[in-house]
This record gives structure tokens, C-alpha cells and sequence, in this order.
């Protein structure tokens, strides 16, 4: 089992035909205008790809996003049953809205578990805001 890839994204659609539409992709950073206070997103999307799970007909996740330096407060594995002949397995994770206190780490977190054994895909990325302009 390996992470194939994943995706920070505004949106994502799940088509006919298992194919996904990823809506406003994001590189390392989610950044801001200038300004004070929080932040916020209407949505945000993280999408894994696990590969290797041929054969596996039932799997156990849980994923999460987590800010900061604070505890980690890990959700309880949820079991989904899938096709064993799929080598692929899509998760998407998906927070509406998006809150946070302000500029920092922001950190997204897969684990699955397969006959006992769990795997943790971890990928941060920061969030920024941009300097406040000092045109006149």
C-alpha cells in the first residue's frame, strides 16, 4: 500500500464512469489577501489516492485536518467495503466551511488500515497572507 497522490483543492464532484473533477487546485500554499482575523474557505478539498490494495476487500480510514501546533484530536476509524479487484482507493476529505484564527501549518492526515496494519499519509502545506500593500 502507497500513496499515489494527493490533491488540496476548492472543490471535488465525483462523475459517472469513477472519474473525479478537482475544482481550484492549490501548490504548498493557500494564500490570502492582506488583513486581520481568521480565515476562511467556502470549502476545501484533499483528495488521496492509495495504491496497492489489490485484493483488499474491506479497508478501515480516518482523515482529518489539523492546524497548529494543538492536540491531535484523531476521529474513529470508519470501515468501508470496495471491489478487491480495484488496486486504487479514492478518499476525499472535505471541511465547508474552512475556519481558521489566521496564518500558520495546516496539516492533512490519512490513516488506513488493511489487516491490522495502519499506514498514516501525512502532506502539509501553509497558510498564508499576503503583506498589506505600501503603495501611496
Amino acid at each position: 500500500m502507497r500513496l499515489k497522490s494527493i490533491v488540496v483543492c476548492d472543490d471535488v464532484r465525483q462523475e459517472i464512469g469513477n472519474k473525479l473533477t478537482l475544482v481550484g487546485a492549490y501548490n504548498e500554499a493557500i494564500v490570502f489577501p492582506a488583513g486581520e482575523g481568521g480565515l476562511g474557505l467556502p470549502k476545501l478539498a484533499v483528495v488521496f489516492v492509495v495504491s496497492g490494495l489489490r485484493g483488499v476487500a474491506q479497508i478501515d480510514y480516518r482523515h482529518f485536518l489539523h492546524f497548529g501546533d494543538g492536540p491531535l484530536l484523531e476521529p474513529t476509524m470508519t470501515p468501508i467495503q470496495r471491489p478487491p479487484a480495484q488496486d486504487e482507493q479514492n478518499f476525499v476529505l472535505l471541511e465547508s466551511p474552512l475556519v481558521l484564527p489566521g496564518p500558520g501549518r495546516l496539516r492533512a492526515v490519512l490513516d488506513v488500515r488493511v489487516e491490522g496494519e495502519t499506514e498514516r499519509y501525512e502532506y502539509a502545506f501553509e497558510v498564508r497572507r499576503l503583506a498589506p500593500s505600501t503603495a501611496h
